[in-house]
């Protein structure tokens, strides 16, 4: 059913800036396949520092800083730390239906009667770690090639 982990995200109370140009040294990132994002609805700012500008593997650096929002939240009482990772599947509604089935929390993305995009599971379905699921291209929306998605049927 999922195709692939493609990102960790790391929370940050330090500069985005300045953790992106280290772990760009420490892994050979080149800074043009970096993608800049600004998630008012999560209250961020960061980058995503894509391994290769062909693929959706990367690294999220989120810095928030307002406790209004659940990023701004955990970096506020645990600094900079891993806080999510994102997967990709290609069966929303079977994954929903297992979820349901086994009482686990999740958001979903969307508000549309039938959510096809994608959700989140909440870290307590999975001891402690937020999972972000994506359906099939969706996430190159968000990370500069938004041609690269696959309109839905």
């Amino acid at each position: 059913m999922t195709a692939f982990l493609y990102e960790l995200t790391v929370v940050l109370k330090t500069q985005w800036t300045r953790v992106a140009d280290d772990y760009s040294g420490y892994f050979g990132l080149d800074a043009k396949n970096r993608v800049g994002i600004t998630f008012p609805r999560f209250g961020y700012e960061g980058s995503l520092l894509m391994f290769n500008d062909e693929h959706l593997d990367r690294i999220e650096l989120s810095e928030a800083h307002d406790p209004a929002y659940p990023m701004g939240r955990f970096s506020s009482k645990h600094g900079d730390g891993l806080y999510m990772c994102y997967v990709e599947t290609n069966d929303i509604a079977e994954l929903i239906s297992r979820l349901e089935h086994h009482g686990a929390r999740y958001v979903r993305r969307t508000d549309t009667p039938v959510e096809r995009d994608g959700l989140w599971l909440h870290p307590s379905a999975l001891n402690g770690v937020l999972m972000g699921v994506s359906r099939r291209t969706l996430a190159w929306q968000w990370s500069g090639k938004p041609d690269r998605v696959e309109p839905l049927d």
